[in-house]
């Protein structure tokens, strides 16, 4: 029978504490002064309650669409990222000639940053100049170049493919 190896709590307070600190306590910042109408510009904090909740859900602007907008992102691209990731972890593991060359690939979306990919996509997905509608055009599919990221129709599915492609090596 194994023997349960038993590691000291020390070794586990410096990450709790790292992780308190810089994770869970602005945390609870940020909900705490969702209950006031502080500024970052005066030192004055005013305690408003629930006022600030009852506003967004009631003035009639969009707040509850940018909400909407905001979880739909978050569930569908955690989604279209983690089936197509577990996929291809299974087919990572399985020692794949070439495997270290296909883990960069995937990998590299990673460590790119934000911005960059960000422009990339942006001049890739322009209407007239980008490299996916010129293609098409070449290729004589006009009726399939689309207003990728100005078009609601479109707009969705074009961010979500750029997130999967940046993400899916991450998971």
């Amino acid at each position: 029978m194994k023997e349960k190896k038993f590691y000291p709590m020390y070794f586990i307070w410096p990450a709790l504490i790292i992780y308190t600190l810089l994770c869970i306590l602005p945390g609870i910042i940020g909900i705490y002064y969702s209950f006031t109408d502080w500024s970052s510009f005066s030192d004055k904090i005013h305690f408003t309650g629930l006022e600030n909740y009852k506003y967004i859900f009631t003035s009639g602007q969009d707040y509850t669409k940018y909400i909407y907008n905001t979880l739909m992102f978050t569930v569908v691209s955690n989604v279209v990222k983690l089936i197509p990731a577990l996929f291809l972890a299974l087919m990572l593991k399985e020692g794949l000639k070439g495997q270290n060359f296909y883990r960069g690939i995937l990998f590299f979306p990673s460590v790119l940053p934000y911005l960059v990919i960000g422009l990339l996509f942006r001049s890739m997905l322009h209407p007239t100049t980008g490299v996916v509608n010129q293609m098409l055009r070449t290729l004589s599919m006009d009726g399939l170049a689309q207003q990728w990221l100005t078009d609601p129709k479109w707009v969705w599915g074009s961010i979500f493919a750029v997130d999967a492609w940046r993400g899916i090596g991450l998971l």
